[in-house]
């Protein structure tokens, strides 16, 4: 396959359903609420995988999963769990590494436990789906069951576990600044540095004087994912 031309690019944003924090839907005829402080996170790959059956319907088979943040750690997620055939690569911006033990050893480790042992209870109790307000890693309200699923020992979201499942080209881009800064990227650098060394589907680029948001670095994220996008090292058949 030929690299995707740099000419015209068909744009779609799209939602999981862990969007906005909390949202009220309807599940078999009956009222309920789904979010952020609700979700699986692992339901992304469903999610991610209709999308990309919708688009191909639509006729466009030569796709690129695009994601920040939690959003980036979704778009690996499914491509390792549930691939699709037509993404032919993803873009993963500041996919932050969901590591239990790091998470500990950080600065809020304090807090981050208080909250493990809140959590604990409510589900303890029977109370899982109950709401609490978190203050680690950032204030929000989330259930307990779903800080547990998402920020517990097991793991399941530390993507360095499972990237290596992904076969498409892959972005990873960064802020210097979280890189430096950032308890959730602590140490993340060296370990990315060894997956591009031994994976050459993989590419790593950050952005000097950017945070976790690009505050102010829009153009050169920009720039760097649309020269990333025409060349990339490598392109499925």
């Amino acid at each position: 396959m030929q690299p995707l031309s740099p000419m015209v690019w068909e744009v779609v944003l799209a939602n999981t359903r862990g969007h906005d924090n909390l949202t009220m839907t309807i599940k078999s005829g009956r009222v309920a609420m789904i979010g952020a402080a609700y979700e699986m996170v692992s339901d992304c790959e469903y999610d991610l995988n209709a999308w990309s059956n919708f688009l191909t319907k639509q006729g466009f088979q030569n796709q690129v999963f695009f994601g920040h943040s939690l959003g980036a750690i979704k778009t690996l997620y499914a491509q390792a769990h549930r691939p699709s055939e037509n993404v032919k690569a993803l873009v993963a911006l500041s996919a932050t590494r969901l590591c239990h033990q790091n998470l500990l050893d950080s600065a809020g480790g304090d807090d981050f436990r208080t909250m493990l042992k809140q959590a604990q209870s409510f589900v303890d109790q029977g109370r899982g789906e109950e709401l609490m307000r978190a203050t680690f890693p950032f204030p929000i309200w989330m259930a307990a069951a779903a800080y547990l699923e998402k920020y517990g020992p097991a793991d399941k979201y530390d993507w360095l576990s499972f990237v290596e499942k992904i076969e498409v080209p892959t972005l990873l881009l960064y802020g210097q600044i979280e890189l430096d800064e950032n308890p959730a990227f602590a140490g993340l650098e060296p370990e990315l540095k060894s997956l591009i060394e031994s994976h050459r589907q993989y590419s790593m680029k950050t952005i000097e004087n950017a945070d976790h948001f690009y505050s102010g670095r829009f153009q050169a994220a920009g720039e760097i994912v649309r020269t990333w996008l025409i060349n990339p090292p490598i392109w499925p058949d």
